[in-house]
């Protein structure tokens, strides 16, 4: 650790030259981090001697990136690229595996618990959403109704511990984790693949916006300024697994990013939760592998819960538990408990499912009359319990 007698001139100095090394092309984290393990400090990294260079750097390092390196040292100006970062309100976290880490730079104890963990974290919003009760959630861009369905579930069945949700930002199941778990006001972390500035997908800035503004935060190793390409972002994968207790994929295709998250976390000894799904659905593939493989069936939130360890204060319930038979409690979530439910749209609620189901199938299970049934339907859509679907079908939200 850097001397706490350093000014804070002096600790911003390495800061900066740390940040200007770390954008040399052709220099990654781990060959940084290689080269910091190897000589103890950034300050003697910092030359432009290229006979020293060649003996510290992998043989795989060109003279390009030598020459790179060189032309950074006498170019950059280290303490005005750590000023107009933290300008931006970026902060600057710094891996603890480095040994010149100063310790006012906190850094996720999870993350930094990792086979490959980056030198350099940039976080915009709020860096203690890192801390807390961690889930990361994953899959599909292309989310089904079922998908979205089951990450509305689970995210609502976390909010009693204050989870705080971890996903990658894109299209189809990373959006609908962060849209739920703002919609359930609990913190959420996006990782990017980029810088924090260059919000990917573009339609999703104005809900990058609502994830600093309500609690929770941008992530990235990637300087702001910086575009993603088809190489970083596989590699962000790592640090949604890496910020996470557990991480849940809910759908994908065997090769796909959401899959490469979940090794990830099975090779940092990390849980694996994984939502089953139709047997014919393309999007059932990656979970389904991942069952086989050892990852945790997960069809709620309590499968999370029990297998992290983490028991809620108390359930919801004003008193309504004990007057439902034992048998029947078992079925209903957490959240509905709260409710003040009739016994007719209990009925109803025990016989929908989270994929549609047709009206004949639910009178059948319900037992109910055709307009009693229909009349309690409307009112469980009223109440954002249960949605219709074309050709009178009907499923839980």
């Amino acid at each position: 650790m850097i001397s706490s007698s350093l000014s804070k001139i002096d600790v911003d100095l390495a800061l900066g030259r740390l940040l200007v090394l770390s954008e040399v092309n052709g220099i990654g984290s781990r060959t940084l981090t290689y080269l910091l393990a190897k000589v103890g400090s950034v300050d003697g990294l910092w030359t432009d001697d290229p006979t020293v260079l060649r003996e510290l750097l992998p043989n795989r390092c060109a003279d390009p990136v030598i020459e790179g390196w060189r032309h950074a040292i006498h170019h950059a100006n280290p303490l005005a690229k750590v000023e107009k970062i933290r300008s931006q309100g970026v902060s600057i976290l710094i891996s603890p595996k480095n040994t010149w880490a100063p310790d006012s730079l906190t850094y996720p104890e999870l993350l930094a618990n990792t086979e490959d963990p980056p030198n350099i974290v940039y976080v915009k919003g709020n860096p203690h959403a890192l801390e807390g009760k961690t889930v990361g959630m994953v899959g599909t861009r292309r989310i089904s109704e079922y998908g979205r369905q089951m990450v509305n579930h689970l995210v609502e069945g976390l909010v009693p511990v204050g989870a705080c949700i971890i996903s990658g930002l894109a299209e189809g199941v990373d959006g609908a984790a962060h849209e739920a778990a703002l919609a359930n006001g609990l913190p959420t972390v996006a990782v990017f693949g980029c810088g924090i500035d260059k919000v990917f997908p573009a339609f999703h800035k104005r809900l990058a916006q609502r994830i600093v503004a309500e609690g929770g935060a941008l992530v990235s190793e990637y300087p702001p300024g910086m575009g993603g390409t088809r190489g970083t972002y596989p590699q962000r994968n790592r640090i949604i697994s890496g910020l996470s207790y557990g991480t849940v994929v809910v759908e994908g295709a065997i090769a796909s990013g959401s899959l490469i998250t979940a090794r990830c976390a099975m090779d940092d000894g990390r849980a694996v939760f994984a939502v089953p799904g139709h047997a014919f659905s393309p999007g059932s593939e990656g979970p389904h592998s991942l069952i086989k493989d050892g990852a945790i069936l997960t069809t709620s939130a309590t499968d999370i819960l029990h297998e992290l360890h983490w028991e809620p204060a108390s359930w919801p319930n004003n008193g309504l538990v004990d007057s439902i038979d034992s048998s029947e409690s078992s079925e209903i979530q957490p959240s509905l408990l709260a409710l003040n439910l009739t016994d007719d749209q209990r009925l109803v609620m025990k016989a929908l499912a989270y994929e549609p189901k047709p009206l004949a199938l639910l009178q059948q299970h319900s037992g109910l009359s055709v307009d009693v049934l229909q009349t309690t339907l409307t009112l469980l859509e009223l109440m954002g319990l249960a949605k219709q679907h074309p050709g009178a079908q009907f499923s839980r939200l």
